[in-house]
């Protein structure tokens, strides 16, 4: 059974270092860029996004609990456009040797009731292209495709 848990300060930190090097990494792949340059990037990003660290307004951070085991984290906002409220979700992690055991599609399922619960009907977020396995989980689980971006190298 999955459990949505309120991160701690502690867990908070883990997950900030970790997230910021594996979105730099994500970066480097997508867009080419060297990963000195990418760690630069995804660290004013962050530093911008989470301002006020755990305590940033509209931001939540869940550990991702299974069998009372943290296996995995997760980050969402709460935004409102057009009043339309949705949750956009920034990161979802499952440490690897818990993925492709259908945690991560429990997690989200977590995530849904909660959106339900607050009355929340809508759920977004980017997934890099090269991040297979979780682009297949989320068309699996109704989401859509609402843009894409392209590139050419010359």
């Amino acid at each position: 059974m999955i459990k949505l848990v309120k991160m701690s300060k502690k867990n908070y930190d883990i997950f900030y270092e970790k997230t910021k090097t594996s979105y730099a990494e994500d970066i480097a792949i997508s867009r080419g860029f060297s990963l000195k340059d990418s760690m630069v990037s995804a660290s004013e990003q962050m530093n911008e996004l989470l301002s006020a660290g755990i305590e940033t307004s509209d931001n939540n951070f869940y550990d991702i609990i299974c069998n009372n085991e943290r296996i995995g984290w997760l980050w969402i906002a709460l935004k409102e456009q057009f009043n339309i409220k949705t949750i956009f979700i920034y990161d979802i992690f499952i440490e690897e040797n818990c993925r492709g055991k259908g945690r991560g599609r429990m997690a989200l399922e977590k995530l849904e009731d909660v959106a339900k619960k607050i009355n929340i009907n809508r759920i977004g977020l980017h997934v890099f292209r090269h991040s297979q396995n979780a682009f297949k989980l989320y068309k699996k689980m109704g989401y859509m495709e609402k843009g894409i971006s392209m590139r050419k190298d010359l």
